[in-house]
């Protein structure tokens, strides 16, 4: 806890923090911040469940080479269902087993993999002979992103040779 030095997690941590904010700062802050944080985790839950299988199936449609078809549901293709899935299972497992640990450590490291995945990919498509030349990345963006990239390859090889 904040300046205690009493050591609290999880729920009771957040609701420790809102009662100091309270104290402190009257009771519609503690409302405020726990209103907020609820908002917060709701919107962040609800944004991955509604958004990465849409570009994920998008993916899977691109790769394939498949023509983009405004009648079709996106909702009822194999690599939506495929996602939603991949989101559902694995969690559920590891918490019914009681390894919510393992569950945190493995959204962790493929979440790690956003961000390398998201340089790759603007550098691979804002580069291709697809987009116009006018919206083509400059030299400037490509040298971030390679930068970006050789930032996640370093601290790999740096955090798995931590591992051994």
């Amino acid at each position: 806890m904040f300046g205690t030095g009493i050591k609290i997690s999880g729920e009771q941590g957040l609701i420790q923090l809102s009662s100091l904010l309270g104290e402190r700062f009257n009771e519609p802050m503690r409302w405020l911040f726990l209103i907020g944080f609820w908002a917060a985790s709701f919107t962040s839950l609800l944004g991955v469940w509604n958004g990465v299988p849409y570009l994920f199936a998008d993916f899977v449609r691109i790769m394939k080479k498949q023509p983009k078809n405004p009648n079709a549901a996106v909702e009822k293709s194999g690599a939506y269902r495929a996602y939603l899935i991949w989101l559902t299972f694995p969690s559920m497992i590891l918490l019914f087993i009681g390894k919510p640990v393992g569950l945190i450590m493995m959204y962790g490291a493929l979440g790690a993999l956003f961000m390398p995945f998201l340089a790759l990919s603007l550098l691979w498509l804002l580069n291709s002979s697809r987009i116009e030349k006018q919206y083509r990345n400059p030299l400037l963006n490509n040298v971030v992103l390679i930068i970006c990239i050789l930032l996640f390859v370093i601290l790999t090889v740096n955090e798995l040779g931590n591992m051994f």
